[in-house]
């Protein structure tokens, strides 16, 4: 199955209403109604099974559907979102639906959000109640959306909320509270629907030194091989499969030092029927820690180059798991619409190469359809091969030709593959 990502940005009571009031996002705007797909998404649906599409991913907004603790679903939210499955499914697109993709409701985080390991109740109750209203019409579910991105850019770079700078410890003790709310959540709505296949999905990135470090001399100072890999230790990626894998969690950033959290997951490896995977490309850095790319590698507009190799990397990884992967998400961030059909087609012909390779990878979507609000960076970042009018009243889409042409080749010849 070969597909397009797109997800909605609603904002009703959420952590990120808040935390937009009171920080400063990139470009200084806030997010308003992004793209608008909760009332446009017929229209973003069309196009998407336009380009050639068979699947269509989107996050369920806790802070729509449930908005105090103990509550029963919203019916109007429940209703839009019967809706939009709805009509994913009468034009023959799988839906694949994730529970949290990095926000939920105020209320939650004012109980102490996931850094309370006591709150992974609230989250399971909610996993229930969402798999009993959509469960009979949707197979295809992740818990979290990238928990350690949100866990590290919420407690160390302190550009998620709750905006919490460096704290090395709390960003373990967060990740691993939202790992254990997997393990529970799993369980739990497994009970109710066996059928229903759930994973969780997972931005795999590595950190190097870049090979001109220091310019035009051929050395690496020791202090940037010990960020990359202190970097590589906090990300989590050894972290997640081990976890996954054994049911141990043992996040230990600085090497005994300072910051370790340990956990055993009392029944083992706990359930993952199959793999999300994020994949971009990795972080290099130069002798001031900043992101560069190597020569001959072409730059995005996010802080890391073009790097399909890496895509075999990551499913190394994956594979110890035994489980099918999807690629959840893949794409580049470029304004111009230059660089993103050269990222089509190196990737796309990276994942023909896996798929060659006899990895069990199942399907690609793409993120994402239309531009949209893409968190600590707000609009500055175009990630979609569709645009829109930001300013107009109409939201006016428009096509990027290049990039959606290229799609369009891409997805009928992965399924003809």
């Amino acid at each position: 199955m070969h597909h397009t990502h797109h997800a909605h940005r609603g904002r009703w009571n959420d952590t990120w209403k808040d935390w937009l009031g009171r920080t400063k996002i990139k470009g200084g705007r806030t997010c308003g109604i992004a793209n608008d797909f909760w009332n446009r998404y017929k229209e973003d649906v069309d196009r998407a099974r336009e380009i050639g599409s068979n699947a269509f991913r989107l996050s369920l907004e806790w802070s729509r559907l449930q908005t105090s603790p103990g509550a029963p679903l919203d019916p109007e939210a429940v209703a839009r979102f019967h809706e939009i499955i709805d009509y994913l499914k009468c034009n023959d697109m799988e839906p694949f639906l994730s529970m949290h993709h990095y926000v939920h409701p105020q209320w939650f985080e004012d109980l102490g959000g996931f850094e309370r390991l006591e709150n992974v109740r609230h989250f399971v109750d909610y996993g229930k109640l969402v798999m009993r209203e959509f469960g009979s019409k949707v197979r295809f579910w992740c818990t979290f959306n990238e928990p350690g991105v949100a866990s590290f850019a919420g407690f160390v770079h302190g550009s998620f909320p709750p905006g919490k700078l460096g704290r090395i410890q709390g960003y373990g003790e967060h990740l691993r509270n939202m790992l254990i709310a997997h393990a529970e959540a799993y369980d739990a709505v497994k009970a109710i629907n066996p059928d229903a296949s759930v994973g969780i999905v997972h931005n795999w990135f590595t950190f190097e030194p870049a090979q001109n470090c220091c310019g035009f001399l051929p050395y690496v100072p020791p202090y940037v091989t010990f960020m990359a890999g202190l970097l590589n230790r906090m990300w989590g990626n050894d972290i997640l499969i081990r976890f996954l894998k054994t049911g141990e969690f043992d996040y230990d950033p600085l090497w005994g030092w300072y910051g370790r959290v340990k956990y055993t997951h009392p029944s083992g490896a706990p359930g993952c029927d199959h793999f999300g995977l994020n994949y971009y490309s990795r972080g290099l850095m130069d002798w001031k820690l900043q992101a560069v790319a190597n020569p001959c590698e072409v730059m995005t507009d996010m802080p890391y180059a073009l790097w399909a190799e890496g895509l075999f990397g990551a499913l190394d990884g994956i594979s110890e798991l035994g489980v099918p992967v999807y690629i959840t998400e893949t794409g580049c961030a470029d304004r111009g619409d230059a660089v993103r059909p050269v990222m089509i087609e190196t990737y796309f012909s990276a994942i023909e190469e896996a798929r060659r390779r006899k990895y069990d990878l199942r399907g690609v979507l793409y993120w994402s359809l239309v531009d949209n609000f893409e968190w600590a960076f707000g609009y500055t970042m175009k990630f979609g091969v569709v645009s829109y009018d930001e300013d107009g009243e109409e939201l006016e889409r428009r096509e990027k030709e290049a990039s959606c042409g290229l799609l369009r080749h891409w997805f009928q010849r992965l399924v003809d593959f």
